[in-house]
């Protein structure tokens, strides 16, 4: 129980660890204020002291703990990484400035003090802090290694990398120490941090790490002979520990666990002939397939969007690759949330036919503690692009959409389904007909920030899978079936809806993970098979996900594209509704947007 629970806070969100913190410090300097006067004064017991108590005043207390925290402002004690709970160096530059200056403010602002006391006071201040930071990084430190194996690794200088690299994947196991056939062959700098011995001492380096499992290559494989007193001995084909390497493992699991090789017909293709295509969140997931989707169709100009820089380099890089001719891609940088860039698009593009418009920010928990970010670049980016399609006159607008915009319970799914009823309202408003196209759907599987690469993550370092909630549930679908029937509702002739893909039965997430550590275990990628804990439903979070309100789906004419008959309140003013949340966001008013998205929602 106590493992989990100091799990559970070196998990703790970066902004609730350093709440914790800042909380330390301030006890810690109240306690220091107290037993600096106790020492100065002789007595334990302050409320005994009797002609001196003119020394014990409110600002005695204050400054110290003002002064302290103005200095952790400006010199960002709390800013750096808290996995090993260090200062950082500006702490110390800033700690005989900020003990000067709690002197200097006791002398202008408190009539009576004893400078010894404040002296005393000062020092044991700062010895506590320090002192508790090397004590929570001592803890991370034990926590981290106490519960795993000490591992020793026995074989040839040939086959040390191999084995060390493999082995080393698995957190679970703690590499104690090397022993190693030719010494005089290895890399002594990379493997410092090791005792490396030769054979002779391998029963003095086992007493003396308390070596659990020794692991080998051929070579030594008779060690298995020998009488080592309870220590496993594990031999290794280190032929064999990296098959295939260039095999994607995440993506084998995919295509047998979701059974997503089933390839759809591309229908539609004619639609996308010699057309002018942009497509937004061009380095994301969907975006990135829905281009190399659209490649198939031999259209005249793709205009791709990204706000992300590394993303849309790595994007132009792969296209590159391959070597075609006769297609003309627009590489664009920049966010859509600017109107100037947005209306420049438009302005070096002329005559766009389809907007395809995947960006968004999609992760539910950083929504929460975004709102304002959300807001701008999925209500009003929607909006803008919305209006900018109308006034070109563009022939088809596909929105994506998402199954969180039904009920929604999170900042994400709100900003989602605010922007669908954006879509139809302006649809009605300027009374047009197949032009805005909304798709909804759920998880796309191995996408950027699903729970696939983060279960990998965690399996390969040793664990444990993190789940919400054992009866959570999600729906699925290959990135590359998604965003073939994104393509194919183009060809479906509605006035305007809301399209939901046939994604099939949910899958239950702890069945996932629960999959995921057999395949890997199976495939030799991990020695041993991680724990599975459940932290609980996070803000935002549901227990399942619906595609739409009600039952009321109606099929179409291609087959996995269904039709959302829902009902959308149409005598809503949504241009004040914009006009609100405008003014609540340039107010930075998080609450009002709130309530706004949950009523119009």
């Amino acid at each position: 129980m106590y493992k989990y629970f100091i799990y559970k806070i070196f998990s703790l969100t970066r902004f609730s660890k350093i709440l914790i913190i800042v909380f330390l410090d301030f006890i810690i300097i109240n306690l220091s204020s107290y037993l600096s006067l106790a020492i100065r004064l002789d007595e334990l017991n302050l409320f005994n002291v009797g002609g001196a108590r003119y020394l014990i005043s409110i600002e005695y207390f204050l400054i110290p703990i003002f002064v302290y925290f103005v200095f952790a402002t400006i010199f960002k004690f709390y800013s750096l990484s808290f996995r090993y709970y260090n200062l950082g160096n500006d702490f110390y530059y800033a700690l005989p400035i900020c003990g000067i200056s709690i002197i200097i403010i006791n002398i202008l602002l408190n009539e009576y003090f004893s400078y010894g006391a404040v002296i005393i006071g000062i020092i044991l201040t700062f010895s506590l802090i320090i002192s508790s930071r090397k004590f929570i990084s001592e803890i991370y430190l034990i926590f981290q290694n106490k519960f795993k194996i000490n591992t020793l690794i026995v074989c040839s200088s040939r086959n040390l990398h191999k084995l060390y690299e493999y082995l080393n994947l698995n957190q679970k196991l703690f590499i104690r120490a090397l022993i190693v056939k030719d010494l005089d062959k290895i890399d002594f700098n990379k493997y410092r941090n090791y005792q490396i011995q030769n054979m002779k001492n391998i029963n003095s380096i086992c007493l003396k790490y308390k070596i659990k499992c020794i692991y080998t290559d051929k070579i030594f494989g008779n060690l298995k002979k020998k009488p080592f007193k309870n220590i496993k001995i594990k031999v290794l084909e280190s032929d064999n520990l990296f098959i295939n390497p260039e095999t994607n493992i995440k993506q084998e699991f995919v295509d047998k666990y979701f059974k997503t090789k089933n390839k759809l017909k591309r229908t539609t293709i004619n639609y996308y002939y010699r057309k002018t295509i942009l497509v937004t969140g061009a380095g994301g997931s969907i975006g990135k397939n829905l281009f190399y989707e659209l490649i198939y169709a031999k259209p005249k100009k793709i205009v791709l969007i990204e706000q992300d820089e590394l993303k849309l380099f790595n994007l132009r890089k792969e296209y590159e690759k391959l070597n075609l001719k006769n297609l003309d891609v627009i590489f664009k940088l920049g966010n859509l949330s600017d109107t100037f860039f947005l209306k420049n698009i438009f302005l070096e593009n002329k005559n766009i036919d389809y907007i395809l418009h995947s960006a968004a920010y999609k992760h539910v928990g950083f929504g929460e503690e975004n709102i304002l970010s959300f807001i701008k670049n999925n209500i009003f980016v929607t909006y803008n692009l919305a209006n900018m399609a109308i006034t070109h006159k563009i022939k088809k607008f596909i929105f994506i959409s998402t199954d969180k915009a039904v009920n929604p319970k999170s900042i994400m799914g709100y900003s989602k389904r605010i922007c669908e009823k954006i879509l139809i309202f302006l649809n009605k408003e300027n009374d047009l007909k197949n032009v805005f196209k909304i798709i909804r759907f759920g998880n796309v599987i191995n996408s950027d920030g699903s729970v696939l690469p983060l279960f990998e993550k965690q399996i390969l370092s040793g664990g444990p899978l993190t789940v919400t909630n054992k009866d959570v549930t999600r729906y699925f679908m290959s990135i590359k079936n998604a965003c073939q029937l994104v393509l194919n509702t183009i060809a479906i002739d509605k006035k305007i809806g809301i399209f939901i893909l046939d994604m099939g039965k949910p899958y239950k997430i702890l069945n996932i993970a629960k999959s995921m550590i057999n395949f890997y275990f199976q495939k030799r990628k991990i020695l041993n098979k991680p724990k599975i804990i459940f932290i609980g439903l996070q803000p935002g979070e549901k227990i399942y996900e619906e595609l739409i309100l009600g039952e009321n789906l109606v099929k179409t004419e291609i087959k996995n594209i269904l039709y959302a008959n829902e009902k959308v309140q149409h005598n809503l003013d949504y241009y004040k509704l914009l006009k609100k949340l405008n003014q609540f966001y340039s107010k930075n008013d998080k609450k009002k947007i709130l309530n706004y998205l949950k009523y119009y929602a």
